[in-house]
C-alpha cells in the first residue's frame, strides 16, 4: 500500500472514479469501425469525422482548466460528464449529419472532464506532495483503459455497436453521480491558487524559461498520435 501513503481520501476516491470512467470509455477504440460499418461511411468520411472529434477533445483538454478556474473544477467535471454521457446515449439515434456536431461536443466535454479531474487532484494535495497522487490517478486510468477495449469488444459481439455508446454514456452519467457524491460542494481545503502578482510571466514565457517542457509536450503528441492509430 506504499502508493497510497500520503494520498488524501478525496484523491483516492477520484482514482476509483477515474478507473471506472476509463473502463466504460471504450467507444473511441471502435469509433472508426462503427462509422465505416453500421453507419456506412467511407474511410475518408469516417477519418474526417474522427478527426473533428479529436479536435474537440484537444480543445476540451486545453480550455477545461480555464473554465474550472473561473467556474469551479467540480462544477465543470459534473457538467462535462453529464453532457458527454447524454450525447453518447443519444448518438446511435442521431442522423449522420448530426454526428458532425455531436461527436465534437461529446469529445470536448470529455476533455473538460479530464482537465477538471487533474485540477481537482492538484488542489486536493499541498504543493510539493502531488507526485504520488497523480501517479495513483494515472495508474487507475491506465488500468481502466486496459480493461475497457476487451469489454467493449464483448458488448459489440454480443449485442451491437450501438450498445457501446449506450454503455459508455450511462457509465459516464454514473461517474457524474459518483463524483457529485464524493466531491465536497465547496471544494477542498487547498482551493485555487492565489492570482499571480502583477508583471508575472505569462504561459509562453514560462514555457520558454523551461525548454524541457515543450520538448516533453512535443514527444507526448508524437507518442499519442501513434497510440491513437
Amino acid at each position: 500500500m506504499g502508493m497510497l501513503t500520503g494520498v488524501p481520501r478525496t484523491v483516492r476516491l477520484l482514482a476509483v472514479g477515474a478507473f471506472f470512467n476509463a473502463v466504460v470509455s471504450f467507444t473511441f477504440v471502435y469509433l472508426f469501425v462503427y462509422l465505416t460499418g453500421p453507419r456506412g461511411l467511407s474511410v475518408a468520411q469516417a477519418g474526417l469525422l474522427t478527426g473533428i472529434g479529436g479536435v474537440g477533445l484537444v480543445a476540451g483538454n486545453f480550455t477545461g482548466g480555464w473554465f474550472g478556474d473561473h467556474y469551479g473544477h467540480r462544477r465543470m467535471l459534473l457538467l462535462g460528464a453529464c453532457v458527454s454521457g447524454a450525447v453518447l446515449v443519444a448518438l446511435p439515434l442521431l442522423p449522420l449529419a448530426a454526428l458532425y456536431a455531436a461527436l465534437p461536443l461529446a469529445q470536448y466535454a470529455s476533455g473538460v472532464v479530464r482537465a477538471a479531474n487533474s485540477a481537482l487532484v492538484a488542489v486536493s494535495v499541498p504543493e510539493g506532495g502531488r507526485r504520488q497522487s497523480f501517479a495513483l490517478t494515472r495508474f487507475a486510468s491506465n488500468g481502466g483503459f486496459t480493461l475497457g477495449p476487451p469489454a467493449g469488444a464483448l458488448i459489440a459481439a454480443r449485442f451491437s455497436y450501438d450498445w457501446l455508446f449506450l454503455v459508455d454514456g450511462v457509465g459516464t452519467l454514473l461517474f457524474a453521480c459518483y463524483a457529485a457524491r464524493i466531491l465536497p460542494a465547496r471544494g477542498t481545503a487547498h482551493s485555487r491558487p492565489a492570482p499571480p502578482p502583477p508583471g508575472a510571466p505569462g504561459l509562453w514565457r514560462e514555457l520558454l524559461a523551461r525548454p524541457a517542457v515543450p520538448v516533453l509536450l512535443a514527444a507526448t503528441v508524437c507518442v499519442d498520435v501513434v497510440y491513437r492509430q
